[in-house]
């Protein structure tokens, strides 16, 4: 099985050559930089790009040494310690205190700390899949059991409104129940998804699976999912990875295609985000988190996953929707980032590194495993195509 290039551009190629002499003289973020030139050094086999690779992973074997802000797979240890393992040797002993200090984490109960996947038990559960950790894997499932909340609907996780940030503080007094794969449900979903497949796992993880599963049906909206649910009335959310129907059925294909049962109106779910123009979309920006490139990238990965040509084509559309972002001469090679404003960005989420990662996945045949970090990481089919 292997990973089929599925963009022939020019245009692509230009633009990632550009991110990547950008990108040079770049310092920071160290952990997404180096993960950048990891992929792309394998891709151009240069001296130039040789020197670049190796400067960027030596300033982040420079930043592990510094403090870190949090544990999270986001910005944080844990995050740091994945791409560690992704792109350098002889990190087994950063690795064990990362692990020593988690599993003192996980010992902490009852859980009052983040649930999801940027800061929380699921990217915990992320750093600990790489590591192969089934102990660790079923303390973190306990948890989410622990912490789930049960009703006729199915299960879903709160999240207080203390660990909100002060604007949804503002909005949602009392927490919400979030929707969206980067700080809810779906990405519990999508854990309990992989824990699932594997040997070791808890028996109680495939029905809090399928539980979460019919919960997050339910939220459903004429025209797709919410992003959060609280006292006032939900409205839909944009479409994009972090929040919004790409994530959603992210979390739902990963059921389907890991042995774990149908899910209705997946197909239809899939092709009606997919077929979205980026105003439809609310997309304001390129990058993997809300933007183009990141809708581009789920669409390519659930080409490679199916091998259905609608997958493909809706792919290079958003890839086309990508470099229509591009403005020469402005931004980090072209690209600019909107943050509740414009600004500019080279890192991996929001910024242009990420949408190098993705437009290199397109233009080569090597297989983009960076985006297990973002739970995109779908089994691949073989090449064989199917309409």
């Amino acid at each position: 099985m292997t990973w089929t290039p599925i963009l022939a551009s020019d245009a692509a190629w230009s633009s990632l050559r550009e991110i990547a002499a950008t990108l040079a003289s770049c310092d920071e973020p160290a952990e997404d930089l180096a993960l950048f030139w990891s992929y792309v050094s394998a891709a151009f086999d240069d001296a130039a790009t040789a020197e670049h690779t190796t400067r960027a992973l030596e300033r982040f074997a420079s930043a592990l040494g510094e403090g870190h802000p949090h544990l999270g797979l986001f910005g944080g240890l844990t995050g740091r310690a994945w791409i560690a393992a992704h792109v350098a040797d002889d990190v087994d002993e950063l690795l064990g205190v990362v692990d020593a200090e988690l599993h003192a984490e996980l010992a902490t109960s009852p859980w009052r700390a983040h649930y999801d996947l940027i800061s929380g038990l699921v990217g915990h559960g992320v750093y600990f899949l790489g590591r192969d950790a089934g102990g660790e894997l079923a303390r973190i499932v306990d948890h989410l059991e622990r912490l789930a909340e049960r009703s006729a609907a199915g299960a879903t996780w709160h999240t207080s409104a203390e660990l909100l940030p002060d604007h949804l503080r503002t909005a949602y007094p009392n927490g919400c129940y979030n929707a969206g794969l980067a700080h809810g449900v779906p990405g519990v979903i999508a854990l309990l998804a992989r824990i699932c497949e594997r040997p070791d796992a808890p028996p109680h993880a495939a029905s809090l699976r399928d539980d979460a599963v019919r919960w997050l049906l339910a939220q459903r909206l004429d025209g797709g999912f919410p992003a959060m649910i609280g006292e006032s009335p939900p409205s839909l959310a944009r479409t994009a990875w972090c929040y919004g129907d790409p994530g959603v059925t992210l979390a739902l294909w990963a059921i389907a295609l890991r042995g774990g049962g149908s899910v209705p109106e997946l197909d239809a779910l899939t092709a009606a985000w997919m077929a979205r123009t980026p105003e439809q979309a609310y997309v304001m920006d390129a990058g993997l988190c809300h933007g183009t490139a990141g809708l581009a990238h789920i669409c390519n990965r659930l080409y490679q996953a199916t091998r259905r040509t609608a997958y493909r084509e809706a792919a290079l559309r958003w890839f086309e929707h990508t470099l229509a972002f591009r403005r020469p001469g402005e931004g980090i090679a072209g690209f600019r980032t909107f943050r509740n404003g414009w600004t500019t960005d080279a890192g991996f989420l929001e910024g242009v590194a990420g949408i190098g990662l993705a437009l290199l996945a397109a233009l080569t045949p090597i297989e983009p495993a960076w985006d297990a970090m973002m739970l995109c990481d779908l089994p691949i089919s073989p090449s064989s195509s199917s309409a």
